[in-house]
Order: C-alpha cells, then structure tokens, then sequence
C-alpha cells in the first residue's frame, strides 16, 4: 500500500520481508512462545519446544566439535579430500555439500530427531545469509526511530534526486523508514537523509 500499487497485490513468499527467518521448520520457535503468552497454548507444548530448541543446540554443538577425518572419506559419495581436517559445521557452509552425507558419519546425531537435526544442518548453512539480513533487520529498525520533523526542509538538502524531492515533499513521511518506502525514493537519497538526520539528532 506504500508504493502505490493499482492492481490487485499478492504476496509471494520469495518476496516477503526478512524471509530467511520464514522458515517452516522454525515456526513454533518463532510463533508458539507468543501464543503462550496470549494463552493459546499449553505449558505441556511449551516444555516440548524448550526440548526440542535444546536438541537443536545440542546438534550444534556436534557440528562444530566434529572434524573431518581420512578414514570418513571411504564412506562418503563425492570428493570430500579438501575438508579434512575441518569441523563439520564450517564444511556445510559449502553449498556443494549435503548434511545428509555427513550425518551417517557421526553416531551422536542418531540421538536426535531427523528434523532436529536438519534444522541445525540448515542454519548452519545459511547462517552468514541470516547474520547479513539481521544487520538489514536491526539497520531498518533504526530507520523506524529516526523521526522526520513535521517541517523538514526538503529544498535545503543537497544531493538527492529531483524525483525523490518532490515524492518526500508531497508524502511527508514521518520515520526515514516510512521515507525509504516510498516508490521512487533512491536508497542513496536515504542515505543522504540518514547522514543528515543523524547529525541534527546527535546535535
């Protein structure tokens, strides 16, 4: 409704905010302590979930301490010769390598359930993607703080875009967040903005 959209919107999920986080294997972590504390669940689910969140750092815990070995590449299918040496958790990093095939090798793991242990797997793997969109998250929660005055002078700043002048003159934007999703704003002219803003703010 911020980009003045004139068909009708459907939301995709390759297209939702932050969707790293949307996983579907995260949703209970994510969603059942607020249901708890809404009362909508019980504390029988919740103890469940506290176990199940244990597990999942104890699985970590696994894939950091356990290295790759010489005599683990017998039972592995692909050329695994460089990881040697590695913990199994910076050798998943590695888009070309399946946990599946490192799973069999460590026992410990069996302990755990399968999904347990996927999920571990998967935020091992996209954890620097995850670690780069919670900068994004905490960097567009500081934009949300950073209030514009009701009488900002637009005409005074120097180095944003004609386009993005008249568009933040006509709106009037009360956040640099609200400002950054207006259609036809440039994120460098945001940047201006945020410089600007942050002086008169620290002033």
């Amino acid at each position: 409704v911020t980009l003045g959209t004139e068909a009708p919107y459907r939301m995709f999920t390759s297209r939702a905010e932050y969707r790293l986080n949307l996983r579907h294997d995260s949703a209970d972590i994510r969603l059942l302590p607020i249901g708890y504390r809404a009362g909508l669940q019980s504390r029988e689910n919740m103890d469940r979930l506290d176990e199940k969140i244990r597990g999942i750092e104890e699985v970590r815990e696994l894939l950091d301490k356990r290295r790759m070995k010489e005599k683990d590449l017998e039972k592995l299918p692909g050329d695994y010769k460089i990881h040697v040496g590695k913990s199994f958790s910076r050798i998943l990093k590695n888009p070309n390598v399946s946990l599946e095939d490192l799973v069999p090798l460590e026992p410990g793991l069996s302990r755990y359930p399968s999904p347990w242990v996927t999920h571990a797997g998967l935020d091992v793997k996209y954890e620097g993607y995850i670690k780069r969109q919670n900068q994004q998250v905490n960097r567009f929660k500081r934009m949300e703080k950073m209030k514009i005055p009701a009488d900002f002078n637009y005409d005074a700043v120097e180095g944003i875009s004609s386009e993005s002048r008249e568009k933040l003159k006509e709106i009037r934007p009360l956040s640099l967040g609200q400002a950054s999703r207006i259609s036809g704003v440039r994120n460098s002219d945001i940047a201006v903005l945020m410089v600007l803003l942050g002086r008169k703010g620290g002033g």
